[in-house]
């Protein structure tokens, strides 16, 4: 992201994001981070790649969280979001198999995941590694998948 909005850094802007998104929605945020999309979920599929982007998608979560309807469904983790360009399902496999980015140790950083998104990878992070929290959103952001060894 680049510029500000609002008078807002682009570091800011993440961080007041995640904070919102947090206080509205602290269960299907954990929802999200670990339950894998599964038959039965509406999955929406939505761009991420501008402030906009993120914006709208933000505008989105409010908007269903205060629907009476949707809002149990989405704090339930039944209405899920993907990035663009991510797989729509646990196991849904392009033509090729993605290219894999293994990182034995030290910080994986955002930069490290914008690598792997421009390079189709997904990453596999040793137990030596440590992913940063802007790394992980960034991941989430581009449709990353990041694998931790157990």
């Amino acid at each position: 992201m680049s510029g500000s909005v609002g008078g807002l850094d682009p570091v800011a802007l993440r961080a007041l994001v995640r904070e919102v998104l947090a206080d509205a929605l602290p269960a299907a945020a954990a929802a999200a981070a670990v339950t894998p999309t599964a038959a039965g979920k509406d999955v929406r599929t939505v761009p991420v790649a501008t402030e906009a982007d993120l914006a709208a998608l933000v505008a989105q979560v409010l908007a269903l969280a205060e629907d009476p309807v949707a809002g149990p469904a989405l704090r339930a983790g039944s209405i899920r979001f993907v990035p663009a360009g991510a797989p729509r399902a646990v196991g849904a496999v392009a033509a090729e198999a993605p290219a894999v980015h293994r990182v034995e140790k030290g910080a994986v950083t955002e930069r490290t995941v914008t690598a792997a998104a421009q390079a189709g990878a997904r990453l596999v992070l040793a137990r030596q590694a440590v992913l940063t929290p802007l790394a992980r959103d960034r991941a989430r952001a581009l449709g990353v998948e990041v694998e931790r060894e157990r």
